[in-house]
């Protein structure tokens, strides 16, 4: 009876104090990527100005007071179309008056033409000595050489008096007007400023380092936030020198000419954009970031193969403005990639993909 009840004492107590089993752990959760080729881009990103290809800067070719000024700062105008007209009065009796004076001097020639002609007549005859002739010659020749004089007086008075008028060497926007109206301008003073704001292009500076990098052809995207649109394009120029202050490089992209409604808007002095695209690797497999692990000196990923992790040692290369990384050995497509970057994650431990 006793023995009994010891034995009875002693299972309660071996119950209660026995040690629980451990629970069993739960494989971690788990996305997985099937792993594909793809085509691996990598995009520099650069911001400069727009600015017209084309731009003139106007000024008085004469002097004159300002008759006429029919556009404004900001407007456009049409190819040959009147941007200045100063006073042309002054002009126009200068040509009338040197005009009238060829016309003595043509009709002046015309008389010792004829004289020298029927003098040289009279001497084949002996009725006048050569002497006489001569002296017809010489006053012919002085006569010839002021009719050449005052035709070049006239032909310069007539280009003075056309310059009066200036008329756009391209179409364009108005940029800047310098002078007031009826203001008097000298010769060569400023008038205005034209920019061709059809045919515009993006200023880019680009570190010096960069530089080794680029090539004119090479493929770009240009976008303006202020308009929310962007363009295809490439690299038209690469100017030969350096800046002196910054030590950057400039390249040159060139709008296209085929502007939707939105871009009519785009203006010289804008904000732009150029996305440059520096390496392209056909063809190549790209992984997370998240999804890389290191582990000492070792680079590797974890791939998903009959319910369980398996650890694969590789070797990594470019890495994409999203955080993308190019795997150049290690892998093969096809194969499924742990993407989650899970703590618990070791080779060879059970886990259950999402």
């Amino acid at each position: 009876m006793v023995l009994a009840l010891i034995v009875l004492v002693g299972w309660r107590l071996y119950r209660v104090t026995r040690p629980l089993p451990l629970p069993q752990a739960t494989p971690p959760l788990v996305e997985i990527q099937i792993l594909n080729v793809q085509d691996l881009e990598l995009w520099a990103d650069y911001v400069g100005t727009v600015e017209a290809r084309r731009r003139a800067s106007i000024a008085a070719l004469v002097g004159g007071r300002l008759a006429e000024l029919p556009r404004r700062e900001g407007e456009t105008v049409a190819k040959d179309e009147l941007l200045i007209r100063l006073d042309q009065r002054e002009l126009r009796a200068e040509r009338d008056r040197l005009a009238a004076a060829l016309a003595g001097a043509e009709a002046e020639a015309v008389f010792w033409r004829d004289r020298l002609a029927a003098e040289e007549s009279l001497l084949e005859q002996g009725a006048i000595s050569r002497l006489e002739v001569d002296t017809t010659r010489r006053v012919l020749q002085t006569t010839e050489a002021a009719q050449r004089e005052k035709s070049e007086a006239l032909e310069g008075a007539r280009l003075r008096h056309s310059h009066a008028e200036i008329r756009a060497p391209f179409a364009g926007l108005i940029a800047q007007v310098h002078i007031d109206p009826e203001e008097t301008v000298g010769v060569g003073q400023p008038l205005l400023d034209l920019v061709s704001h059809r045919e515009l292009k993006a200023v880019i500076p680009v570190p010096q380092n960069d530089l080794a990098g680029l090539a004119v052809g090479q493929k770009t995207r240009l976008s303006v936030a202020a308009l929310e649109l962007d363009w295809p394009a490439q690299i038209d120029r690469l100017h030969p020198d350096l800046d002196r202050r910054s030590r950057s490089g400039t390249l040159e992209i060139f709008f296209g000419n085929d502007f939707s409604d939105a871009a009519q808007q785009l203006r010289p002095g804008m904000a732009v954009r150029a996305r440059v695209l520096q390496t392209r690797v056909p063809d190549t497999l790209l992984v997370p970031g998240a999804a890389l692990h290191y582990r000492k000196d070792e680079r590797g990923v974890f791939i998903y193969r009959d319910g369980l992790a398996h650890w694969r040692q590789v070797v990594p290369g470019l890495t994409t403005a999203d955080g993308r990384v190019q795997i150049t050995s290690g892998l093969t497509p096809g194969e499924k990639l742990i993407v989650t970057p899970h703590p618990e994650l070791a080779d060879a431990r059970p886990v259950r993909v999402r």
